[in-house]
C-alpha cells in the first residue's frame, strides 16, 4: 500500500526497507570493508610477509636450512614463505584507494537517492529524480521482468525525445498500483510473458 495518500488520486511511495538493506547497505558497505582489508595488508600484513620472505632468502643464501626450519617454527611462519616484493605491497594501497572511492561514491549516491519518492496523479507519474511523465506520452510497457523482479520498463516520448524509466515494486512498495493506473490510461504496446499451453494429454 502507498506510504502516503495526499488525495484519493495522488500517490506518493517511499523506498522500502528491502531496498535499504538489500541494495543501499551492501553496495556501500562491501567496498568500504574491502578497502579496510586492503589498507591493513598494505600497512601491516604484506610488510610482515615481505620481512618473512627476506629472512627466508637470507637463511637460504647462508645455507642455514635447518636453522631456518627451527626459527620459522618458533615465529609461527611458513616453512617456505610465498614470494613477496614491494610491488605487491603497493598494489594493496591502490586497491584500498579504489575500493574506498567506490564505497564513498556509492554512499553519496544512495544518500541522495534513497529519500526520493515515486509519485503519480490521475494523468501522470514521476520517477525519483526524473521528469513528470504523462500517461499519454508512454508508448510501450515491458512487463516481462515483473513476475520475477517486480520491475516494469516504461518507454515514453517527452518534448520530442525518447526516454526510458522503470516502475520498481521491490524498491517502492505499492508500485503495482501506479503500474495499474498507467495501464488503465494506456493504448500502446505491452510486452508480457504469454502463458504456456498445458502439456498435451497422452
Amino acid at each position: 500500500m502507498p506510504d502516503t495518500a495526499e488525495t484519493p488520486s495522488t500517490l506518493s511511495l517511499s523506498p522500502t526497507s528491502w531496498y535499504l538493506w538489500r541494495r543501499a547497505v551492501p553496495f556501500t558497505l562491501l567496498p568500504l570493508v574491502l578497502s579496510a582489508f586492503f589498507f591493513y595488508d598494505w600497512k601491516i600484513g604484506y610488510p610482515n610477509r615481505l620481512h618473512q620472505y627476506e629472512e627466508f632468502q637470507r637463511y637460504k643464501a647462508e645455507g642455514k636450512n635447518q636453522e631456518w626450519v627451527i626459527y620459522s617454527a618458533a615465529q609461527g611462519w611458513d616453512k617456505e614463505p610465498e614470494e613477496m616484493h614491494q610491488g605487491k605491497i603497493d598494489e594493496q594501497l591502490y586497491y584500498g584507494i579504489g575500493s574506498a572511492v567506490l564505497g564513498v561514491a556509492s554512499l553519496l549516491y544512495y544518500l541522495l537517492n534513497y529519500p526520493r519518492k515515486l509519485t503519480a496523479d490521475a494523468t501522470s507519474f514521476t520517477p525519483p529524480g526524473g521528469p513528470r511523465i504523462p500517461f499519454s506520452s508512454v508508448h510501450r510497457i515491458d512487463k516481462r521482468p515483473w513476475k520475477l523482479k517486480g520491475l516494469a520498463k516504461v518507454f515514453y516520448t517527452l518534448n520530442g525525445k525518447n526516454g526510458q524509466t522503470a516502475i520498481d515494486d521491490l524498491r517502492f512498495a505499492g508500485a503495482e498500483t501506479i503500474l495499474q493506473r498507467l495501464e488503465s490510461n494506456f493504448t500502446g504496446e505491452i510486452l508480457d510473458h504469454e502463458e504456456e499451453p498445458p502439456p498435451a494429454q497422452a
